[in-house]
């Protein structure tokens, strides 16, 4: 038997409707995070109009779950009335952030539209840690006394860690932590290429032997999207470009954030028009692509145990029928955890 939750996704799977939606409000980040994917483009920012008449769009086009990314969401000064607007439009609101610009008056604020829920990067247990990896000192503190501020206020906050060769050794003090603090740890062991598709961050992924080291007998989040949750029953093929869509700071429509195949322009077209282009041969393949057009995945003895990320492989090798490393890596990681209980 389906949960309410679920059955909603399959309608809205039905119909292609794009429930969840992660818009990227800007490329800009105070921080410098060694692992990070964005490239930087010199195309003009949305402006906030357009981004509340894109909302009201999305209403159109049955979304009711926002995400709201960057760079960081708060280096812009009118992301605070975005937010407000988006809340008054009734939107469940998912915030990203760093943290590092979140002090009383914005927790004040972040409380007063009372989001669905809000992540936090905390990429280490120490500032040394952490801050080596942002490679801005002092962001460490200022990240936790944003997680303290939030929790204070009764929010639910999750510490988002990507766990790397930079930080595997902290892994159980990083969860540790983030408990400490009140908040929920949430993990992920998949290092990405950059948008452009170059693999210098994945220089940092974690080896087999340092996942059986720090990772024996934990269960990792597999998807990059934080509003499409993973179901019970594992699937091949992952939602983006059917349930689940993004906007980049340039208005582009793409299936996801880590899937910059770019479908249209707002600045262009109207979302509907974007997003029900029946001549869009891509968008047409992605939503009719079935586990068993994948021969490669469905022959593999891990396939079971996948969540295939068509975004990493579209990263990975401009191919989104690909099998990307990151989700082979994690359907064989998954495998072995549940071989290793009998």
């Amino acid at each position: 038997m389906l949960s309410i939750s679920e059955e909603l996704k399959q309608r809205c799977l039905a119909g292609n409707i794009p429930c969840n939606v992660l818009i990227e409000l800007t490329h800009r980040c105070n921080l410098s995070c060694k692992h990070c994917f964005i490239i930087q483009d010199n195309r003009p920012e949305l402006s906030a109009d357009k981004i509340k008449d894109i909302l009201d769009q999305l209403i159109d086009e049955g979304t009711f779950y926002v995400g709201w990314t960057g760079g960081e969401i708060f280096t812009r000064s009118d992301c605070c009335d975005i937010l407000n607007y988006a809340r008054e439009k009734g939107f469940f609101q998912i915030l990203l952030t760093n943290g590092t610009l979140i002090d009383e008056e914005r927790a004040d604020f972040i409380k007063s539209i009372q989001p669905a829920g809000i992540e936090i990067s905390l990429l280490g247990a120490s500032s040394e840690t952490h801050d080596s990896i942002t490679q801005v000192p002092g962001s460490f503190d200022k990240t936790i006394k944003a997680i303290k501020l939030l929790v204070q206020r009764g929010m639910a906050v999750y510490t988002k860690t990507t766990l790397m060769t930079l930080n595997i050794s902290e892994y159980e003090q990083i969860k540790n932590l983030s408990t400490s603090l009140g908040s929920i740890p949430k993990n992920i062991a998949s290092v990405l290429p950059k948008i452009s598709g170059a693999r210098d961050p994945q220089q940092y992924t974690i080896s087999w032997h340092e996942r059986v080291k720090y990772l024996q007998g934990e269960s990792l989040k597999s998807s990059f999207v934080p509003a499409d949750d993973e179901t019970s029953t594992a699937s091949l093929i992952c939602r983006a470009g059917r349930i689940a869509a993004a906007i980049n700071p340039h208005g582009d429509v793409m299936p996801c954030v880590v899937f910059p195949l770019v479908l249209g322009n707002l600045a262009e077209e109207r979302f509907k028009d974007i997003w029900h282009n029946k001549n869009n041969r891509d968008l047409k393949e992605i939503r009719e692509l079935r586990e068993s057009d994948i021969t490669q995945c469905v022959s593999c003895r891990s396939a079971a145990f996948c969540v295939r990320c068509m975004g990493a492989a579209f990263l990975e090798y401009k191919d989104f029928r690909c099998p990307a490393s990151c989700s082979c890596e994690e359907a064989r990681w998954k495998q072995y955890q549940f071989q290793s209980k009998k």
